[in-house]
């Protein structure tokens, strides 16, 4: 409900997973995001970012630097997009079970849940940071 007096303009906009391609459309009030839907892998379970959630996130060339605190989305080498929070120049994953992690981790010699280095992710994979986080039920 709108009781503000101002009309809101929402926007159609297309839901990408990590292959890029539309999957779900959405009708949203920003049109300087993008959406995308996460697979069953995110590595933020404990942050409210669960298997096959819908992120909107503020395209990596909207900002200049990451602050402390901010979740990033990532193009991962083995599990398609992740998540982590960005902290002194690392990426922390927050998995809701630390012990249960993707065999692909270990093929692509992609460390667990253990935190990285954001060099490593680099400006290359980073999609952007993470403003909101939804589930359909």
């Amino acid at each position: 409900l709108n009781t503000g007096g101002q009309q809101t303009t929402y926007i159609k906009r297309p839901v990408y997973d990590a292959e890029g391609l539309v999957v779900d459309m959405i009708v949203i009030d920003n049109d300087n995001v993008e959406i995308y839907q996460m697979g069953e892998w995110t590595g933020m379970s404990a942050r409210g970012i669960v298997g096959h959630s819908t992120v909107v996130v503020e395209p990596k060339k909207s900002f200049k630097d990451l602050d402390d605190g901010d979740v990033i989305l990532y193009q991962s080498t083995a599990l398609g997009l992740l998540c982590a929070e960005y902290r002194d120049y690392m990426v922390i994953y927050y998995p809701s079970n630390a012990s249960h992690w993707p065999q692909e981790f270990n093929d692509n010699k992609e460390p667990y849940w253990s935190p990285t280095k954001s060099k490593d992710i680099g400006d290359k994979r980073l999609v952007g940071k993470v403003i909101q986080t939804m589930l359909k039920f």
